[in-house]
C-alpha cells in the first residue's frame, strides 16, 4: 500500500480485482481508514487526485468488509480505534521493512515463523525475585524443621505441609499482606494479627504487592512462572516496559486486597467467609495478564497481543476446578480479581465506545 501521491498508487489502478471504496476529502482521512484496513489486513492503495484523495481495495473480495469498516469510520472518525490503528500500521510497515532487508541481507535463507517475543527487564525481574523468594522462604522452613534430610523437607519443598506453621519463617513475615500468628481462633488454632493493616497504614505498602513472590511449593512456583513468561513477555513486547509495569501493580494490589479481606473456604459444611493473611503466589497477577490478553486479542488484534482461545477455555476451567476445592487451599479470590482487572482494562477502549454510543469492534 502506498502513501498518497506515489505513482504506484495509479499503475495499481489498472489490476482487474482492485475497486475503489472511496473519496475522502483530505489525506489525512484516507491515510486514517487505509491504515485501519491495513490493521484488519485488507491491502490498499491511497491515491491523491487534485482536491480529494481515492482510496482502493486491492482485493474485490474484501470490499463487503471494507465498506462496512468504511460506514463506522465516516460516521465516528474519531473512535479511538481509529487514532490507535495509525500507530499500529506503522509498526506493521516497519516491521515488514525489516523483514524485507533481512531476506535481502540473506536472499538463500527460507523464512523463517515468527517467534515469541522475549522476556524483558520487568519479566526477568519478576520472575527472579520469585524464584529467590521460594529459595529463601522453603529453605527457612526445611532448615527449621529437621533440614534437607528430614522426612517433612520433601513435603515441604512440593507444598504438601498444610499443618507447616509458615509463620515461623521470617521471609513470609516480611512479605506477608500483614504478619501473622498462630494462635486460638473460634476455639481451633488459626492465624492472628492485628486489624486494619497497621502494618501498611504506617508505611509498609510494600506489603499490597509482595505477596505475589510468595510461592508454597515447586509446582506452584513452576506453573506460574511458565505462564508468566509467556504472557510477560508478550505484553512487555507490545505494550512496552511501563504499561505492563503499571498492570502488574494494579493486579497485585487489587488481587491481594482482595483475597486478604474476602478468603472463601468451606468449614463444617458450610462455606465461610473471612480474613485471612496467609496466602501467596503470582496466581492473581496471572489471571489478571490472561484477562488484559483475552480482551485485546478480542477486541484490538491489530496490537499483536494474541491468544489461543484453548488457552482461554483450560484457564477458565482451572478456574472453576480450582474453586471446586479437590485440589486444597487456592486463593480463588485473588484468581477472580485478577482476571476481573485484567478484563477491564483490556476491554477498556471497547467500553468506552460503548458508552459513547458506538462500538469499537
Amino acid at each position: 500500500r502506498d502513501k498518497p501521491g506515489g505513482s504506484p498508487c495509479q499503475e495499481a489502478r489498472q489490476e482487474p480485482s482492485m475497486r475503489q471504496l472511496a473519496t475522502l476529502p483530505n489525506a489525512d482521512a484516507a491515510q486514517t481508514l487505509a491504515d485501519h484496513l491495513e490493521t484488519l489486513q485488507i491491502e490498499t492503495h491511497v491515491e491523491r487526485l487534485p482536491d480529494s484523495c481515492a482510496v482502493w481495495v486491492c482485493d474485490e473480495d474484501r470490499l463487503t468488509q471494507a465498506r462496512k469498516e468504511l460506514a463506522d469510520f465516516t460516521s465516528n472518525p474519531a473512535d479511538p480505534r481509529f487514532a490507535a490503528a495509525r500507530q499500529a500500521a506503522a509498526t506493521l510497515r516497519r516491521r515488514r521493512e525489516r523483514e524485507a532487508d533481512a531476506e535481502d541481507a540473506a536472499p538463500s535463507a527460507r523464512p523463517q515463523p515468527e517467534t515469541a517475543p522475549r522476556p524483558g527487564l520487568w519479566t526477568y525481574g519478576l520472575i527472579a525475585a520469585s524464584v529467590l523468594v521460594f529459595i529463601a522462604h522453603t529453605g527457612y522452613l526445611i532448615y527449621a524443621n529437621g533440614g534437607i534430610a528430614s522426612p517433612a523437607a520433601f513435603k515441604i519443598l512440593f507444598g504438601q505441609s498444610p499443618e507447616l506453621d509458615v509463620s515461623t519463617s521470617p521471609v513470609q513475615q516480611a512479605l506477608s499482606i500483614t504478619p501473622f500468628l498462630v494462635g486460638k481462633v473460634k476455639g481451633r488454632l488459626g492465624h492472628v494479627w492485628l486489624v486494619g493493616l497497621q502494618e501498611i497504614r504506617h508505611g509498609e505498602v510494600w506489603r499490597l504487592v509482595t505477596p505475589i513472590f510468595l510461592h508454597f511449593g515447586l509446582v506452584h512456583l513452576l506453573f506460574n512462572m511458565v505462564v508468566l513468561w509467556q504472557f510477560g513477555s508478550l505484553i512487555e513486547a507490545r505494550r512496552g516496559a511501563w504499561r505492563y509495569l503499571a498492570l502488574i501493580l494494579l493486579t497485585a494490589v487489587v488481587s491481594n486486597v482482595a483475597q486478604f479481606y474476602l478468603t472463601i473456604t468451606w468449614e463444617d459444611g458450610a462455606l465461610s467467609v473471612h480474613s485471612e493473611p496467609a496466602f501467596g503466589g503470582m496466581s492473581g497477577v496471572i489471571y489478571g495478564l490472561f484477562g488484559y490478553l483475552w480482551m485485546k486479542s478480542r477486541y484490538s488484534p491489530a496490537l499483536g497481543l494474541t491468544l489461543n482461545p484453548r488457552v482461554v477455555v483450560l484457564l477458565i476451567a482451572w478456574l472453576f476446578v480450582c474453586m471446586s476445592g479437590v485440589i486444597g487451599p487456592v486463593a480463588n479470590t485473588a484468581h477472580v480479581a485478577g482476571l476481573f482487572v485484567g478484563v477491564v482494562i483490556g476491554a477498556a477502549p471497547h467500553l468506552w465506545g460503548l458508552l459513547r454510543g458506538k462500538s469499537t469492534i
